[in-house]
């Protein structure tokens, strides 16, 4: 469905976007305005006991590799930049605003869940939010929560599939990938490159049908984090190359900034697990093939690749 609606035009996927945002909020406001009130009513006494010989390096490991997923994507701002009204000053505030306001409003929905539900029942959730309300409101409230956790979800699938089918066009533009992907619909949308995108997204998912859906999700989460972070290691060494290049500059703040990427990427990959840095592995190597292929077309010029104009 939001495959369909993405090619409909990035407008129509911005307008979903902005509706399931504001409807993602709610249950959101729900759980600090909860949370204030037990606070405001209880005091001290409203914060669960904690053991920290609980604590350890290993699941400290596991924690930074998840937290690390929560962020990818703030710097997928960028993608559709030619579908955005002045993108050089629109995506940085934005990208700064977005991620500032919902570090704001996270760190206070977790810490309320993390303090004040007890340590048994949000070691065991697949679904702390939902069980945070339920545990203070009943299990009818958790239900209302839980659906509109379903709409944030489906609010992330939209924006995610509006990035795949984008990556592909620039990759292909560059002469990455084969032209096909490049190719643009009479709305500005590459069709080719979201059903190409998604079928292999559907394969995925059906792979991992013999996990519980909580499992599923844990062992997705992973993969994707792997993934990425084999990007931002990349990134990292690129970036030390060019500065041994002579093409950025020999400075102390980008040598410590590329230093620490290198460590922290290398730390959460041990963290993400063999099982899913080996599957992210194999994904990755799953592209070589076609970009050998695209070297093949590099020095040619693109054809059958129309102008995208802003439209939103």
């Amino acid at each position: 469905l939001f495959t369909f609606i993405n090619i409909g035009g990035v407008a129509l996927s911005g307008r979903v976007q902005l509706v399931s945002m504001m409807l993602k909020l709610l249950p959101l406001a729900a759980v600090i305005g909860l949370a204030g009130f037990i606070m405001f009513r209880d005091g001290a006494g409203a914060i669960a006991p904690f053991d920290p010989s609980t604590l350890s390096a290993g699941g400290i490991t596991t924690a930074a590799t998840l937290t690390l997923w929560a962020m990818i994507g703030i710097e997928a701002g960028t993608v559709p930049a030619d579908n955005v009204h002045d993108p050089q000053r629109t995506i940085p505030l934005a990208t700064m605003i977005g991620a500032a306001a919902a570090g704001l409003i996270y760190l206070f929905v977790c810490s309320a869940i993390v303090l004040m539900l007890p340590v048994a029942i949000t070691a065991n959730s697949a679904a702390p939010f939902a069980d945070f309300v339920g545990y203070y409101l009943g299990g009818d409230a958790a239900l209302a929560l839980a659906a509109f956790g379903a709409i944030a979800a489906l609010g992330a699938l939209n924006g995610w599939i509006l990035l795949q089918g984008e990556m592909p066009v620039a990759l292909s533009r560059d002469g990455l990938f084969p032209a096909i992907f490049a190719r643009l619909s009479q709305r500005g949308t590459p069709v080719i490159s979201h059903l190409i995108s998604s079928g292999l997204l559907t394969i995925i998912m059906l792979l991992g049908e013999t996990k519980s859906v909580a499992d599923l999700f844990l062992f997705l989460i992973l993969m994707t984090t792997a993934i990425t972070l084999f990007v931002y290691l990349v990134c990292a060494l690129a970036a030390a190359k060019l500065m041994v290049d002579g093409r950025l500059p020999r400075s102390k703040p980008l040598m410590a900034c590329i230093a620490t990427g290198l460590m922290f990427s290398v730390w959460t990959l041990y963290g993400a697990g063999a099982e899913a840095v080996g599957y992210g592995l194999i994904l990755i190597l799953c592209g070589v093939p076609i970009h050998y292929l695209g070297k093949f077309r590099r020095n040619q010029p693109a054809t059958g690749i129309a102008d995208k104009k802003p439209v939103a």
